[in-house]
């Protein structure tokens, strides 16, 4: 039910008849996450008490990740931030020892960018995104980026997840006090794709190795060329890269 940054990708369809054993998932419409209010449908409910007993410290929203996943899908690292809800055992949450809420944002640029997701594809042999994987892969330092990536990273993310209200703690931990922004898939991709290049810098990966990176998800490739005629995802990253490159260069 969730996707990068988004925790209302998709949702339980109750107009036709829930069939055991079948994912009667819808994808969410355009329309509805423009919606500030619309919040997805599960397919199973429990009650408020039990989730209160399990989650302490004064928690008002989660931070996990799809579980079901493979190599060859779209995009294989999928992390979200969630309101305080049940999850099942496909969806893994992360606490951090770190209680910063900007620790988590960057831990969440981190996970879903391409590059963090290329290294991922190299240790999944099947169908799961477990921990004993994840722990196993390299992630930059909090203490290593540089304060000019922090407050771009905030900046972004906070945009990038504050679309609905029922996330509205999340945005309040940021130092955000508006209200949710605006639904727009023209202004995620371009947010999208300058934190992309921002990690391939805090990794420090190479014009070629980040070409190469790109590359090998064929089937973002392919969606784009079909939409734009170019592979637009790749040409953006690219263009946020060279000019953080630029800056990195003139303030060294």
């Amino acid at each position: 039910m969730i996707w990068q940054f988004n925790h209302r990708a998709s949702s339980i369809d109750y107009k036709g008849r829930i069939v055991p054993g079948r994912h009667d998932v819808i994808e969410t419409d355009e329309y509805q996450l423009i919606d500030p209010n619309f919040s997805p449908i599960p397919r199973f409910w429990v009650y408020d008490k039990e989730i209160n007993n399990r989650i302490k410290n004064n928690v008002k929203y989660l931070f996990g990740f799809r579980d079901i996943t493979n190599a060859s899908s779209e995009r294989t690292s999928i992390f979200s931030f969630i309101p305080l809800t049940g999850v099942g055992h496909q969806m893994p949450l992360i606490f951090t020892e770190k209680k910063e809420p900007m620790v988590k944002a960057i831990l969440a640029t981190i996970f879903n960018s391409f590059v963090f997701d290329f290294i991922s594809r190299q240790k999944l042999g099947g169908t799961h995104m477990t921990y004993f994987i994840l722990k196993q892969l390299p992630v930059v330092l909090f203490e290593s980026i540089d304060i000019l990536y922090i407050d771009k990273i905030i900046d972004i993310v906070l945009k990038l997840s504050y679309t609905a209200s029922d996330i509205v703690y999340f945005a309040h931990d940021l130092g955000y006090n508006g209200p949710p922004f605006r639904w727009d898939p023209e202004e995620r991709a371009y947010l999208m794709a300058e934190l992309d290049a921002i990690v391939a810098h805090l990794y420090g990966v190479t014009h070629d190795e980040l070409d190469y990176i790109l590359e090998t998800f064929p089937i973002v490739k392919k969606k784009d060329i079909a939409k734009y005629g170019e592979y637009r995802t790749k040409r953006l990253i690219f263009e946020y890269y060279n000019n953080y490159k630029d800056l990195l260069e003139a303030t060294q």
